[in-house]
C-alpha cells in the first residue's frame, strides 16, 4: 500500500508527544521501516517537518538532521530525490542557512547549476559547497 503523510502525522511519529497518535504512528513507520507500506514524502512537507522541530519544538539542527537522514533510510519512504534532501540535512547542519536555502543549494548542485540571489550567505554557501 502507498499513500501521502502530512506534517502532524510525521512529527507525532518523531516526537511521540501523544501516546495514541504515537501507537498510530508507530504502527504504520515499522511497515514503513521495511518497506510493506510506503509513505509518499513530498518537499513540501519535509521543510515544514523541519520548519516545525526547529522552531516550535525547539529541536537542535544536528539532531534535526540525524533524526530526518534515519527516516529518509526506511524502505518504504519515497520521496522526488533522497540525496538532495541528504545534502539538504547535512547542509543545514552545518551551515546557519535556513532548511529552504539547503535544498536550493543541494537541488543546484545536483543539476549542476548555479543560483541567483542577493542573499550573500547563500551565495558564498553554494561557492563553497565542492569544499564541505
Amino acid at each position: 500500500m502507498k499513500y501521502y503523510c502530512d506534517t502532524n502525522f510525521v512529527v507525532r511519529y518523531l516526537l511521540g508527544d501523544n501516546q495514541e497518535m504515537l501507537l498510530k504512528t508507530k504502527e504504520v513507520f515499522e511497515q514503513v521501516q521495511t518497506g510493506k507500506i510506503f509513505l509518499i514524502l513530498e518537499q513540501t512537507i519535509f521543510t515544514e517537518i523541519v520548519f516545525i522541530l526547529s522552531s516550535f519544538y525547539k529541536v537542535p539542527k544536528n539532531k534535526i538532521s540525524e533524526i530526518l537522514s534515519e527516516l529518509l533510510a526506511y524502505k518504504g519512504i519515497v520521496c522526488e530525490d533522497k540525496e538532495s534532501l541528504l545534502l539538504a540535512l547535512d547542509l543545514y547542519n552545518k551551515q546557519n542557512l535556513h532548511i529552504v536555502d539547503c535544498l536550493l543549494i543541494a537541488k543546484a548542485e545536483a543539476s549542476n547549476l548555479d543560483i541567483l540571489s542577493f542573499d550573500q550567505k547563500l551565495i558564498n554557501v553554494n561557492n563553497k559547497k565542492d569544499k564541505l
